[in-house]
């Protein structure tokens, strides 16, 4: 199974309005964690409302292993959208010197964007 691959079906887990992914590596390249944004109200967080990105779930999964990250958004027909990471997961993102790939359009047009 290829990287987006594990990260499209990842996504279209999701119960979220938006399904995102986010996949974390290691130094090396080696996948450490996989995760999805998820409901706040899953049972693990008891709070009504909201959602945990999926930005930070990998992180919470993977900690200070994770070196870079790739980010991944799926429509409703199963297509690739655009993401980026909102200014609150950047702000994470950049405070713990964490790389972010997204995977935008990837089958359109080719383009991978790197933040």
């Amino acid at each position: 199974m290829t990287v987006l691959q594990l990260a499209m079906n990842k996504a279209k887990q999701s119960r979220c309005h938006y399904a995102v992914s986010a996949i974390g590596f290691d130094k090396h390249g080696k996948i450490v964690a996989v995760a999805r944004n998820t409901p706040r109200s899953y049972p693990k967080f008891n709070k009504p409302g909201g959602n945990i990105h999926a930005e930070l779930a990998v992180l919470r999964k993977g900690g200070k292993r994770i070196r870079s990250i790739v980010l991944c958004r799926v429509g409703k027909s199963g297509e690739l959208k655009r993401i980026d990471p909102c200014k609150s997961c950047m702000r994470v993102l950049n405070k713990n010197e964490i790389k972010v790939l997204t995977l935008s359009e990837v089958i359109g047009d080719g383009n991978v964007t790197r933040r």
